[in-house]
């Protein structure tokens, strides 16, 4: 849960809110918000996020965020501890 909430704050941080009550960003954020939010992400996690994932739509909702970076600081344990 610790992870949502700090993606939460990232969120607001940016001041990326759930303006139209849908929980869904896409139609709230532009390109340079877009970017932002990936760099606050990659800074805040110590992850960093694949060009796969560089798109409006893995990012439109806090949940799709949150599981892009579970997913990620999991396969980054998994290379630190094998490597």
């Amino acid at each position: 849960m610790e992870i949502m909430n700090k993606v939460v704050h990232v969120f607001e941080r940016l001041g990326i809110d759930d303006m139209d009550g849908t929980n869904d960003f896409y139609n709230n954020i532009d390109s340079f918000s877009f970017i932002q939010l990936v760099v606050e992400l990659e800074q805040e996690f110590d992850i960093e996020i694949p060009d796969v994932y560089l798109n409006m739509d893995h990012f439109s909702t806090i949940e799709k965020t949150a599981e892009i970076v579970i997913e990620l600081i999991s396969q980054k344990s998994n290379i630190v501890s094998t490597g």
